[in-house]
């Protein structure tokens, strides 16, 4: 008989075992990896990224794709500036940019469940949309305002860490009810593994797509925002490339491009894997270009 702690091991991803051993070549290569100011900052700049791979692996999972949250992030960090440009305050401007992703979730999922269009050609259409949208708003320029609480989301800390890291733990936390513990994530599963049979079973598919979608954008805006306020400024493009690195935290943490398997847990360790790489890289000279290329490579 297997020994249930090795068989536990088994069940793990296989990421995690990837992530310990990046993790410890780099520990040995660089001296200052392992110092409580990188390790902290190294989970800081991964809070965005998870917050946004915790949307694209519901996509995901339902057999979809969403190329739009790199745009939508921009966009979205772009009407929190607007709004707090004008002194409007805190609460309205989170609004604004929750509400703008709902209904970026809401008109993406329209166009895949009720007129057909292939998930990646709707995301990839209002990917340019949006940020079109961004690069017109200030004529390509940034967005700044006043000193502002707004900024604490992003630089703030609470008990001593930096809040960034409280906000991604309580996203995860709710994604991971949603997903586990309610018929919505339930149906996200079946939606991915058996469509037919989802339908079948009485279930508004159309419907569910949509929510899926909604879900994704809501949680692009909230990385936005996180961006946003990290920077102290909205920025036309700030999310190019977001929508490329959470594709990637949802693969390398085993969730599968034809829907159906994988979960958020894998995504954790995927979006940690691709902040490690990054940070690590930077730590050894390695510029961008070749940060992307170990990106790809894993």
């Amino acid at each position: 008989m297997m020994n249930p702690y090795l068989n536990r091991l088994k069940k793990l991803p296989n990421v995690i075992y990837l992530f310990t051993g990046i993790l410890v070549l780099f520990a040995i290569l660089s001296p200052n990896f392992l110092s409580m100011t990188n390790l902290t900052n190294m989970v800081l700049q991964g809070s965005v990224l998870l917050i946004v791979s915790l949307g694209m692996t519901i996509v995901m999972l339902s057999n979809g794709i969403d190329l739009s949250v790199g745009a939508l992030m921009s966009l979205t960090g772009m009407i929190a500036g607007f709004s707090l440009s004008r002194e409007s305050g805190v609460i309205p401007a989170l609004f604004i940019g929750a509400l703008m992703g709902l209904l970026a979730g809401l008109l993406i999922g329209f166009l895949v469940a009720r007129l057909d269009f292939p998930p990646f050609i709707a995301t990839f259409g209002m990917m340019g949309i949006f940020e079109g949208t961004s690069l017109f708003m200030n004529k390509g320029e940034s967005i700044y305002w006043k000193e502002s609480a707004f900024n604490f989301i992003g630089n703030g800390y609470l008990f001593q860490i930096p809040f960034p890291i409280w906000l991604a733990a309580l996203v995860f936390f709710m994604v991971y009810i949603l997903l586990y513990k309610t018929p919505f994530g339930v149906n996200v599963f079946a939606l991915g593994g058996h469509e037919e049979g989802l339908r079948l079973s009485g279930v508004s598919v159309k419907r569910q797509k949509i929510l899926i979608y909604m879900v994704s954008g809501l949680l692009a805006s909230v990385g936005g925002l996180l961006l946003a306020s990290r920077i102290a400024s909205g920025h036309p493009t700030v999310g190019i490339g977001y929508e490329f690195e959470a594709i990637a935290s949802s693969v390398i943490g085993g969730t599968s491009f034809f829907g159906g398997q994988g979960g958020i847990i894998g995504t954790v360790f995927g979006a940690l894997m691709i902040t490690l790489l990054r940070n690590g890289l930077n730590l050894l000279g390695f510029t961008t270009p070749y940060q992307y290329c170990a990106i790809g490579l894993i």
